[in-house]
């Protein structure tokens, strides 16, 4: 299960005050503490189900597909996952391991306006990080209700092939998809999923056309 946060952000500097340095403490200890955040604890999907021949895809459970929306809508659902996951993993993890030169989505610099420079939407990720001698990719995937379903664009589908591919020589990379769910409202939840196209997972997603939709089943 993803993890499920009550509040966005730490609490206000008037809110610290009143409450004082132990109750902070308390605060930042729990957000560091998130299973949502933990980038080596991903969630793995339950196996996809085999379509029957000539049957539909994905028998079972119906698969929750994100909701239409506008082209302003999205853009909204978008940023707000990004700002939510790269707030949460900092706070996770330290500002010296992500910093907004990390985040190099396009929605970067509406938040960074001075980190135009670092902006690489070809990179096939949406922030990146190094620990422990391997990079972390990570796709961020955020819906204003629940999904179990995303689509990966071009150049996340070769990211994603090219560091599976790597891992076979040498595991100092991995590409993480970064779930928001319930985005715009006061309590998102977060998890991360595994590389769709690491032969290890790949009978836990049902990738329906390249540069389209992934199904899985949490």
């Amino acid at each position: 299960m993803g993890s499920q946060i009550s509040t966005i952000g730490p609490p206000p500097e008037s809110d610290q005050r009143s409450v004082g340095i132990r109750s902070a403490v308390r605060w930042y200890e729990t957000a560091r503490a998130l299973t949502g955040f933990d980038i080596e604890s991903a969630l793995i999907p339950k196996k996809a189900k085999k379509p029957a021949p000539g049957g539909k895809r994905g028998g079972g459970k119906r698969t929750l597909a994100p909701k239409r929306t506008s082209k302003n809508m999205e853009d909204l659902v978008g940023a707000a996952g990004e700002i939510h996951a790269f707030r949460w993993l900092q706070l996770k993890y330290g500002s010296t391991a992500i910093s907004p030169s990390n985040w190099v989505s396009a929605y970067s610099a509406k938040a960074y306006p001075d980190n135009t420079v670092n902006v690489d939407e070809g990179r096939g990720c949406d922030i990146f990080l190094t620990l422990d001698s391997c990079t972390y990719s990570i796709e961020i995937k955020s819906s204003e209700g629940e999904a179990t379903s995303f689509i990966m664009g071009t150049s996340e589908i070769r990211r994603a092939r090219e560091v599976a591919a790597s891992k076979r020589r040498k595991p100092t990379e991995e590409f993480l998809i970064h779930k928001v769910d319930h985005v715009l409202s006061t309590a998102p939840i977060f998890s991360f999923l595994p590389n769709p196209y690491d032969p290890r997972y790949q009978n836990h997603f049902v990738i329906i056309d390249d540069g389209a939709r992934v199904n899985y089943r949490p």
